[in-house]
């Protein structure tokens, strides 16, 4: 069902009172298709702060993740969930980076125990710990930063796809 007024904003929005699995996997799948690119992205930044700039690989982890979080977010933002319009992009762009900021601080004592202890490469420690945090990145993506939003009894869900 279509849903029109002030609440469309200008987009096609299908109402509904609960996200299918299928609709679910393919976000998911669309939000894999994007890390994988930002996992290209992260690792980029992170071997070129280190070898080409000299700093250390845990502050390279953090510009790291600055970088791939934006490049991430750009691509999440238009493919994923690009009906969701213009009018809280800043928001959800904050909400991402935060949510990037805590899986780094999560994600960085794995990355410093496989790289110090478990002797393997700084740039393949951190590509596991990427691994490890998706599942979870995906559902605080999926439903805190790009959840659908009530409107009356109905829930207003952006059309993904």
């Amino acid at each position: 069902m279509l849903v029109g007024g002030p609440f469309a904003r200008g987009r096609a929005d299908i109402t509904r009172t609960e996200s299918s699995g299928k609709e679910e996997a393919g976000r998911m799948a669309q939000f894999l298709g994007v890390g994988v690119t930002g996992l290209g992205i992260n690792t980029l930044a992170l071997t070129t702060a280190v070898g080409a700039v000299g700093v250390h690989y845990v502050i390279g982890l953090v510009i790291a993740t600055a970088c791939s979080t934006t490049w991430n977010f750009i691509l999440v933002e238009h493919w994923v969930y690009r009906s969701c319009g213009p009018d809280r992009r800043a928001r959800r762009y904050m909400q991402f980076f935060a949510m990037n900021a805590v899986a780094l601080a999560l994600r960085g004592p794995l990355v410093v125990t496989l790289t110090e202890v478990g002797h393997i490469h700084y740039a393949v420690s951190n590509l596991a710990s990427l691994v490890v945090m998706f599942a979870a990145r995906f559902l605080v993506a999926d439903r805190v930063i790009w959840r659908r939003r009530p409107v009356g009894d109905a829930v207003v869900e952006a059309v993904h796809g």
